[in-house]
């Protein structure tokens, strides 16, 4: 799911609501995780909400990009 984020990121709310219901279904289906909170099945699991995980990489693009740019020699600007 987290799969190139930063390219088709979801802007609405609703479909944020989608992504973190699909994620929610799947740690439902599991059988050791009948009865438990969202937030313990993820750190049993160990991972991350949605937003974290949105968080970090847009982080991850943002300095990957700026490493980048930042090795390119534009002309004229010495």
């Amino acid at each position: 799911m987290e799969y190139c984020t930063v390219a088709w990121l979801p802007h609405y709310k609703k479909d944020k609501h989608l992504i973190k219901k699909v994620q929610r279904q799947f740690t439902k289906m599991l059988p050791k995780f009948k009865g438990v909170k969202y937030e313990e099945e993820l750190q049993k699991l160990e991972v991350n909400t949605f937003k974290k995980e949105e968080n970090r990489a847009d982080l991850i693009f943002l300095y990957k990009m700026y490493t980048v740019f930042s090795l390119i020699e534009a002309p004229g600007f010495y």
